[in-house]
């Protein structure tokens, strides 16, 4: 395949969009030049007016189009890998829900053995399994079934690491269980992210989790105690330890898109918000009763899903939509790329995605001004949008 020189384009370089040339040479980047150097033999290919981005990173999704990732077949994973990179997703981490354990063990074998294989072509490709339950709190469950939940004992943390056979990427975990800091401790010395998620913790109890090791929030501010200035509970334990890297549902429902600005706009806090989507298997689906793999019944009205309760029953929108909603909310664009590609990388600590390289993997977006997706490149090959 001849190598390829993408020129014209703005280009993300750090967290700034820049004039700049990507060479793509088989599966990888080759150069990414920002002066007016030779790019040799290549193919030149206009990228004027656009937007160069790496491939969107989705560290929680639960599924698309009917399917959920919990099926742990490929032709499951597949049919959301096809999806996510209709939205510019070109990694991602399939996350699960509270189910009884012995499931979760058939799920994360079936997600291990999906991704440690080449997958179809024009398919995200799958880096893991996020755990999001059964290790979470009665109190802040939101649509995870009581009866599902589970302490992180030992015994229960090796079947799921087992079960999972080295593809568990993050686990969530509310730290106020009784075995909750001992599990962190235990995931983090065995290579897992944990994550603080669905949790009624106080603010001393999230920091002792971080000093424990966790460095990730699972979907900030939603399943946890609202702020308050006499009791900040881990919201504010987790924007200030800039150890962590937190999830944001940047959909305008799960938080307002005021709410995002303001993370934004405070520096040091903004290099540490992460995109995700927590999309779910209705995601894509028509308005109207639907049901959860896992029997949930939920009703979607413009595109948003609740269950009977009224409670948000996960969301429906992409990494993508989360960056348009930033965008809108006055975020700069630059930011809002990097926190949807950048930052999901660093936090799992992968150094070959989420940036544009020298030797990086070749997974870019390229948007026009309107934030229209307008090509996609997936392991170094044009997808057909």
């Amino acid at each position: 395949m001849t190598a390829r020189a993408y020129v014209g384009g703005r280009v993300l370089i750090d967290r700034e969009l820049r004039n700049a040339t990507v060479v793509v040479d088989g599966s990888l980047i080759r150069d990414v030049l920002t002066d007016d150097r030779h790019v040799g033999n290549t193919e030149t290919i206009d990228a004027t007016g656009l937007i160069i981005a790496p491939g969107f990173i989705d560290t929680h999704v639960h599924g698309a189009l009917g399917r959920n990732l919990m099926e742990a077949s490929s032709d499951a994973v597949d049919s959301v890998g096809r999806y996510l990179v209709s939205q510019g997703v070109t990694s991602f981490v399939a996350a699960t829900a509270s189910v009884p354990l012995t499931s979760i063990e058939v799920s994360l074998a079936g997600l291990s053995s999906c991704s440690k294989r080449s997958g179809a072509d024009n398919t995200a490709a799958l880096l893991g399994v996020h755990l999001e339950g059964p290790f979470i709190s009665a109190e802040r469950r939101g649509v995870h079934r009581r009866e599902y939940l589970l302490e992180p004992t030992d015994s229960n943390l090796s079947r799921v690491m087992d079960a999972a056979d080295g593809a568990l990427r993050i686990c969530t975990i509310a730290p106020e269980l009784t075995r909750g800091i001992p599990a962190i401790e235990r995931l983090r010395a065995d290579g897992v992210v944990p994550s603080i998620g669905h949790t009624d913790a106080d603010y001393a109890a999230t920091s002792r989790a971080i000093r424990a090791g966790a460095r990730r929030a699972t979907h900030l501010w939603n399943g946890m105690p609202p702020v308050h200035h006499r009791a900040p509970g881990p919201v504010a334990a987790l924007l200030a330890d800039d150890r962590v890297r937190a999830e944001v549902v940047a959909d305008g429902i799960h938080i307002s898109p005021e709410m995002l600005a303001a993370h934004f706009a405070v520096e040091p806090i903004a290099a540490r918000m992460m995109l995700v989507s927590d999309g779910s298997d209705v995601t894509g689906l028509a308005d109207g009763p639907q049901q959860r793999w896992e029997g949930t019944r939920v009703t979607l009205t413009n595109g948003v899903a609740r269950n009977s309760a009224g409670t948000i029953a996960g969301s429906t929108s992409s990494v993508f939509d989360g960056v348009r909603t930033l965008a809108e909310a006055g975020v700069p664009l630059a930011y809002a790329l990097y926190s949807a590609s950048t930052v999901p990388a660093e936090s799992l600590g992968y150094t070959r995605i989420g940036r544009l390289k020298v030797g990086a993997k070749a997974d870019l977006v390229m948007l026009d001004d309107a934030l229209s997706l307008r090509r996609v490149v997936l392991r170094g090959s044009e997808v057909n949008l």
